[in-house]
């Protein structure tokens, strides 16, 4: 059965999951493009430095733990050990021994990555109101952030009791 001879519920959902995918697989190309372009940093980098900035864990210790921040970001320890790396060889972040667990490893924000972050973090905001909130009114924004978080929080659950960690 082609998307054409299904049922009119099946063809919204189908249209429904197309239009999500081609919207946000566009917009992380456009904003790592437009991060690498007026900032030098790519998109990923960027989401590690704003966990590394913003999360209560890096607020409260001034370090995130790689196991935190490698959920946060769905990213398998290979991957994410690869992503540190890399930013340590930009000087961005540093990793740091936990004292609480001794094979624990965290990472740690340097000052040259915080002033890359809050640069990024100005081109970030705007490219997405350029791109998206800017598009919208204010009850479209505040009903899309509702059905994400909704959306957000079923897949999350799901994904924990599964355990694909």
């Amino acid at each position: 059965m082609d998307a054409s001879s299904a049922p009119p519920a099946d063809r919204a959902n189908l249209s429904l999951w197309q239009n999500y995918t081609e919207v946000n697989d566009y917009l992380q190309l456009v904003t790592d493009k437009t991060l690498k372009q007026q900032a030098g940093i790519r998109l990923v980098d960027f989401k590690v430095l704003q966990i590394l900035v913003e999360s209560p864990e890096a607020q409260a210790s001034q370090m995130v733990r790689m196991g935190h921040l490698s959920q946060t970001l769905k990213l398998s320890p290979s991957r994410l050990t690869y992503q540190i790396n890399s930013l340590a060889k930009s000087g961005w972040v540093e990793k740091v021994s936990v004292d609480s667990d001794r094979r624990g490893a965290g990472v740690s924000i340097t000052d040259a990555g915080r002033e890359i972050f809050e640069t990024a973090r100005s081109i970030h905001k705007a490219t997405l109101h350029d791109l998206v909130c800017g598009n919208l009114s204010k009850s479209e924004v505040e009903f899309l952030g509702a059905i994400y978080s909704r959306l957000f929080n079923s897949i999350d659950t799901h994904y924990r009791e599964r355990s694909y960690n």
